[in-house]
């Protein structure tokens, strides 16, 4: 398990990102299912977009990740992000603005591949 605060240039925390294990599988539904009900997820068109990704007939790897959006003006979860930024077992990343914002871009779609109950835990997002 690893913890990151990605950080813009000026080390204002972006995106507070909890890797929590690599050793997860997944298995993509057929791309040709309608939308339906499968226990608690609802399969929808973006998801199976997101499944079409994956070969049909392969299950594969997947790393599980919580993350937490910081806001720019720093006010949203500051109480979170002050903890994080205190703890020695956060590793703090430095990047461009632009490469921040293109993994919270990354993070959101990926997050819309999983079913709606699996977006969140404890106001992290939910990425796999």
């Amino acid at each position: 398990m690893f913890r990151f605060s990605i950080q813009t240039p000026y080390g204002k925390a972006f995106i507070l990102l909890w890797l929590l294990n690599s050793d997860s599988l997944i298995a993509p539904l057929s791309a040709t299912l309608s939308p339906t009900v499968r226990g608690d997820a609802v399969t929808s068109p973006s998801h199976r977009q997101c499944s079409e990704r994956q070969s049909p007939t392969k299950a594969g790897s997947a790393v599980n990740v919580l993350y937490l959006p910081c806001s720019p003006s720093g006010s949203t979860h500051q109480d979170v992000v002050d903890t994080w930024e205190k703890d020695i077992g956060v590793h703090p990343l430095d990047m461009p603005q632009t490469t921040c914002q293109e993994l919270l871009s990354v993070l959101t779609a990926s997050t819309s591949c999983l079913p709606p109950s699996l977006h969140s835990m404890n106001s992290y997002q939910a990425e796999s």
